[in-house]
């Protein structure tokens, strides 16, 4: 087992699959440990290299294949997205600025994208390189890890609204009745931990 670390500073912003040859050179399984969106500063480590050798240009080639910059991206890291919906309903939601329908709007975007996405199988978190074996672990966003993201918060800063409960609780509802069967007890208990019950219910 070897760490490999990054040679520089920034936000993880998207994978180059075809940089991942440093794996295959190495004839080991590199297992990453940072999601997409997670910031990494140099000489921190992003991932293990079992059963392989890990000299500078495998290293030089991990790091190619992880593109860091400054600031986050849509291109492939979707809780950034989120995290900016998500952002838009708890300004919405301050005592400054008061504004529920705007956060309730908020909470409708997130809605229309989780309604899609737990209807989908996670993709295989397996890469395989050009001898067909597998060089490449990434482990996938969990969806029930999404939809948690997407309502924590908002749950959190809007429990004092008429509005968002509501809102969150009839996401919530829908997502159940529409997701594959393997998350449909999650996404019913987030929705009993995180979203307060309206009265009377």
């Amino acid at each position: 087992m070897r760490f490999c670390s990054t040679t520089v500073t920034g936000m993880w912003t998207r994978s180059t699959c075809t940089r991942w040859c440093g794996a295959e050179r190495a004839q080991g399984v590199f297992v990453l440990e940072a999601p997409l969106g997670s910031f990494r500063t140099r000489g921190q480590r992003v991932g293990v290299l079992w059963d392989g050798t890990l000299d500078e240009k495998v290293a030089a080639d991990v790091n190619g294949a992880l593109e860091l910059t400054n600031e986050r991206s849509l291109r492939q890291d979707i809780t950034f997205g989120f995290r900016q919906l998500i952002d838009i309903g708890e300004r919405a939601l301050s005592p400054g600025i008061n504004d529920p329908t705007t956060a309730s709007q908020s909470i409708d975007e997130l809605h229309r994208i989780l309604r899609e996405v737990v209807q989908r199988r996670p993709p295989s978190p397996y890469l395989t390189a050009a001898d067909k074996i597998v060089r490449v672990v990434a482990p996938p966003l969990s969806v029930t890890d999404l939809v948690r993201f997407a309502v924590e918060e908002l749950a959190h800063y809007g429990a004092d609204s008429l509005q968002i409960p509501v809102r969150l609780q009839a996401m919530i509802a829908d997502l159940e009745s529409c997701a594959l069967p393997q998350y449909r007890d999650a996404i019913a208990r987030i929705g009993r931990e995180l979203v307060p019950p309206l009265p009377g219910s």
